[in-house]
């Protein structure tokens, strides 16, 4: 064969060393246009690919990519699944050339089965990094709606708490009116037992104006009472709802931290997904 394909004949010699430079543990073979000329096996991985002395044949699928080198007489490089050859594998074909016409073909094969098992588990882990991103950003939502509805509820209390001091103030007024009511009756009542029988009838009025001004005074009284019960209680409101928007708005500032760093390490995922993506 040395006259029929000198070119051929010297990479037959010199495959070996090709083999034993290989960074990485690769299968090499080499081909005439009509037979399998040597074969080079992987010492970390085994794939029944083809045999010295093999004819080639297009009924025979494993040739295939080998003779569409040789036609299209420019290298191929393709991924078979592990289905083709028991394992996954990249390979690349390159033609050889001699006076201007395609001789032969030197195919290489690498095992990519863990970079596929990385790949996939850096898919998986991108995957999850999302999931837990949009959990979390559901999250810092909540807490975002969560501070808003305190503000709303502090701010509520306070105008509670105004309008209960408002009636307080009214209240006081009111008994300070029903004082000077019971006052006047009492008045009303000396100087109608004055008059006699003809202030008798004022006597009556009075009276009732006393009666009057002592129920309102009463009433008045434990109206304030249970106003100054409301008006502390919306204190205490208040005050728990001012802790709860902070304890809220501390954590909505630190989940806000969480979903930066968490977008900087999907980034950085997806970035690595990419990588091996191109590197299988």
């Amino acid at each position: 064969m040395g006259n029929e394909s000198r070119i051929l004949e010297e990479l037959k010699e010199t495959m070996p060393l090709f083999r034993q430079l290989a960074t990485n543990d690769v299968y090499l073979s080499l081909f005439s246009r009509t037979e399998v000329l040597g074969v080079w096996k992987a010492d970390e991985f085994q794939v029944d690919f083809v045999q010295v002395g093999e004819t080639l044949s297009r009924s025979n699928p494993k040739h295939g990519f080998v003779l569409d080198a040789m036609e299209k007489g420019s290298a191929i490089e393709a991924e078979a699944p592990e289905e083709f050859f028991g394992i996954p594998v990249r390979g690349n074909l390159i033609p050889v050339y001699e006076d201007g016409q395609v001789v032969g073909v030197v195919a290489s094969m690498v095992c990519i089965k863990e970079n596929k098992r990385i790949g996939s588990m850096v898919e998986s882990f991108d995957s999850n990094l999302s999931e837990a991103l949009r959990s979390i950003e559901e999250i810092a939502k909540g807490a975002s709606d969560l501070s808003d509805k305190l503000n709303n509820i502090h701010a509520t209390s306070e105008m509670v708490g105004d309008q209960a001091d408002k009636a307080s103030k009214l209240v006081s007024a009111i008994q300070g009116n029903a004082s000077r009511s019971n006052i006047l009756a009492l008045n009303a009542s000396i100087e109608a037992a004055r008059a006699g029988e003809a202030g008798r009838g004022f006597a009556v009025v009075a009276n009732e104006m006393g009666k009057l001004a002592q129920v309102s005074g009463s009433s008045a009284k434990e109206i304030d009472t249970s106003l100054t019960d409301i008006f502390e209680a919306v204190k205490r409101v208040t005050d728990e709802v001012t802790q709860a928007t902070e304890v809220a708005t501390a954590q909505a500032t630190e989940t806000d931290k969480i979903i930066a760093t968490l977008e900087d390490i999907v980034s950085w995922a997806s970035e690595l997904t990419e990588f091996v993506r191109k590197s299988n």
